[in-house]
């Protein structure tokens, strides 16, 4: 132990090296660990992320040939087994001017039509828009923008300008942090033929998904695609997380 003592003390330089590399060595991998698992677990905590918090995703794949987004609506919020349904589409016209620099920026907007606190949408700061003036800003489109809860900000949206009171601000993965969330009310008056291919659900107590899902699935058949929001959101995490993991993993 005295000679171990006595190297370090003169060799100061070489055992600071060897601390330093040491230290740098353990975090780096620790880290590269970590944002791994977390990446992939993803998933777990979707709504954290811009996603919703429901238990199944259905898609209305026939377009306007088969059964109306209408009928289908209304055939799964009579379903006693169904606890709450959420149509919603994601609205791509809609642009931002930036009051700072004057410059414009396309951005995505999922719209909903229902209860988006039912379904578990997540933010930050403030609450998800209700009334037809409100919506939710992204956080990266709120920082740019300098918006905050409860500035407004005007969109135009299919090239009609509006002006929103900002309500709520979220994280997403979708479109760099960028877009902005409403309700169908917000915006009908200018996009008159809304129809929304995506439905959020939430089944009552008790309800067996498995079992549900395959009585949808022999009805419609390849009308629709139901899965459970997991799966739905796997691939894209799994996919983010191993995109991730290469790059960190070789660092380590």
């Amino acid at each position: 132990a005295i000679l171990g003592i006595k190297q370090i003390y003169f060799y100061k330089r070489q055992s600071f090296f060897l601390l330093f590399t040491l230290t740098i060595t353990v975090f780096v991998v620790t880290f590269s660990v970590n944002i791994n698992n977390s990446m992939k677990n993803l998933g777990n905590n979707a709504a954290y992320w811009g996603f919703d918090n429901s238990e199944l995703q259905i898609t209305k794949l026939d377009g306007d040939g088969g059964i109306s987004t209408e009928d289908l609506v209304k055939e799964l919020r009579s379903d006693s087994r169904v606890k709450v349904v959420v149509p919603w589409y994601y609205a791509l016209r809609n642009v931002i001017r930036n009051e700072q620099d004057g410059t414009y920026q396309r951005v995505v907007a999922p719209i909903y039509d229902g209860d988006m606190d039912a379904i578990g949408v997540l933010n930050i700061e403030g609450r998800n828009p209700v009334e037809d003036n409100e919506i939710a800003l992204a956080i990266n489109t709120s920082r740019k923008n300098n918006k905050t809860v409860g500035d407004y900000i005007d969109i135009w949206v299919n090239g009609r300008k509006k002006t929103f009171l900002v309500t709520g601000i979220y994280q997403t993965l979708i479109n760099g942090a960028e877009g902005y969330r409403a309700q169908k009310s917000a915006i009908i008056d200018v996009e008159p033929d809304f129809k929304a291919f995506q439905f959020s659900l939430s089944l009552k107590r008790g309800t067996e998904k498995g079992e549900f899902m395959k009585d949808f699935k022999q009805k419609y058949g390849d009308k629709i695609d139901i899965k459970t929001t997991s799966e739905d959101l796997g691939s894209l995490f799994l996919s983010i997380g191993d995109n991730m993991a290469v790059p960190v993993q070789f660092i380590a």
